[in-house]
């Protein structure tokens, strides 16, 4: 029921109104009295009264002090006057102070009660409008922040760059008006697969306030990124390194916010403090440090910068190539061994898992028909694929889990033409007889048979052919090139015996091939 508190400087009167209604029928109750308008407003204060019945004259202060100061701090609270004054003045006072009637004593009864009803009625409809008001407030907020998170999210996944999110957070109402930013990336995962977890829109909220109170002069915007993955965008008014204090508390602040359980494991990575313009280098930055994560041999939760990786960079792509000719030649165990040394090698460097690692996904997205890997997402979000694994072993696991799911079709396979097609992919590379026998589980003695069969020719002499046809290519693509290196590339381990080699099927050395191959030219 409403409440009701009834104030005149008459003891008689005031008894009178508090007697004469039927509050209870009227969905109302009488829960104080006061005779002057100073104690009334202490009483409001208190009690919380939705109507106050008050007289106009009275001492100490009268009915239009109560009403004043309790227009903008209890605006719900409907004022009813009494009053022995017939005077235009208050009337006109009265109604400027929008009460819901002006009541002449001696009281009517009948007018009293109509006028609580109405008073009663109000009150349920300024709460009503109220309400409505709040909702569309909070629909508005929400549609704002639903709007801003996008706009980051879309300059996450490199779809609109940093002017137009400049420009479209300043429509939205959100402006970057600090002078430098800061990004901080965070990602969780459990041993056993990959975690998704979506915040709320209230806890969202409260870890933002939690962030901005733990960066001086900041504002923190939090995102959802992908899946296991959230950014928050900092912004400052000044320049400076954050100190180790700061950074173990900000670990607490999301630790606590997104309440993981205890397998989950949480990694923050930041990137420096750089001026807002730089907000792409920024996030950039903090993405690229996270994948230090599975490199480095400290069970830490903070990732710094990535060190080394490029002395093996160059291992890597005869490895991938190797991979695609023996899952095409369904090798599956050869496969799985190929994944694990390419997973060997990118393990010194989150720099070369970047570049590597995903290529192997989408080679196997290929190959897969139900698509187990990340081939449905857009390329710039295969980064982010990478991060919803524990580690590297994990990771491993999955992608020869994959090989193991590819479905080859049902044919007699004819082990003479795979390694024909082995060898015309792969002649450039160190090859024997022997290792393609362990290859393809196969006598080597007799694998030379299949070759000479295939081919009409020995093992060596086909593949000598196969290397000297494509040396004479590149030969006469271009003439300058160095005809050692040319000897190397090709898989010969010695420029001699790649120079015999040649005169031996070609009549000439390789620089007399290449000078009359020059001479011909000219005479045209």
């Amino acid at each position: 029921m409403l409440r009701v508190i009834v104030v005149d400087d008459n003891d008689l009167i005031r008894k009178s109104i508090i007697k004469r209604v039927d509050w209870e029928g009227l969905g109302l109750v009488c829960v104080g009295e006061a005779a002057d308008g100073h104690r009334a407003y202490e009483l409001i204060e208190e009690l919380k009264p939705s109507i106050v019945i008050t007289d106009v004259k009275m001492p100490i202060a009268d009915g239009f002090y109560t009403i004043g100061r309790c227009h903008n701090n209890f605006p719900e609270v409907q004022f009813i006057i009494i009053s022995g004054y017939d005077d235009f003045v208050y009337v006109k006072q009265a109604i400027q102070l929008n009460v819901v009637n002006y009541i002449l004593k001696p009281i009517d009864s009948d007018e009293l009660i109509e006028t609580l009803k109405k008073a009663r009625d109000q009150v349920y409809q300024y709460r009503s409008d109220r309400q409505e008001r709040q909702q569309t407030q909070v629909y508005r907020r929400h549609y704002q922040e639903q709007r801003v998170a996008n706009l980051f999210q879309r300059f996450f996944t490199y779809k609109i760059d940093y002017m137009d999110l400049q420009e479209q957070l300043d429509q939205a109402g959100y402006p970057l008006r600090n002078p430098c930013c800061a990004c901080v990336c965070i990602n969780f995962c459990a041993p056993g697969g990959d975690s998704a977890h979506t915040l709320t829109t209230a806890a969202t909220a409260q870890l933002e306030q939690a962030l901005e109170a733990l960066y001086l002069f900041s504002t923190c915007k939090l995102l959802h990124v992908y899946k296991n993955i959230y950014a928050a965008v900092c912004t400052y008014r000044e320049r400076a390194p954050l100190s180790a204090a700061v950074r173990e508390k900000t670990y607490q602040a999301i630790a606590q916010g997104f309440r993981l359980d205890g397998e989950t494991k949480l990694w923050l990575s930041w990137s420096d403090t750089l001026e807002c313009a730089q907000l792409t280098q920024a996030y950039q930055q903090c993405l690229q440090r996270m994948f230090n994560r599975f490199t480095q041999t400290e069970q830490t939760v903070f990732v710094g910068p990535a060190q080394g990786g490029a002395s093996v960079a160059g291992a890597l792509t005869p490895l991938l190539d190797r991979l695609e000719i023996v899952l095409d030649l369904h090798l599956k165990g050869e496969g799985k061994a190929a994944i694990r040394q390419i997973v060997a090698q990118t393990a010194q460097s989150p720099r070369l898992i970047l570049e590597y690692l995903p290529r192997v996904f989408l080679m196997l997205d290929g190959k897969v028909d139900n698509r187990l890997s990340i081939q449905e997402f857009d390329p710039s979000l295969q980064k982010y694929h990478l991060l919803r694994f524990y580690d590297l072993p994990q990771m491993e696991e999955t992608l020869c889990r994959l090989v193991d799911s590819i479905v080859y079709p049902a044919e007699t396979i004819d082990i003479g033409a795979q390694v024909i097609a082995y060898i015309d992919r792969s002649f450039t590379q160190q090859l024997t007889l022997r290792e393609l026998g362990d290859l393809f589980h196969v006598n080597h003695i007799y694998l030379g048979q299949l070759v000479k069969k295939k081919t009409g020719m020995l093992f060596n002499a086909y593949l000598s052919r196969l290397r000297l046809e494509r040396a004479k290519e590149l030969i006469e693509a271009d003439p300058s090139i160095v005809l050692k290196d040319l000897s190397y590339s090709l898989g010969f381990a010695d420029s001699h015996y790649f120079t015999k080699v040649f005169k031996q099927n070609v009549g000439l050395t390789p620089t007399e091939y290449r000078d009359q191959m020059l001479q011909n030219h000219s005479r045209k």
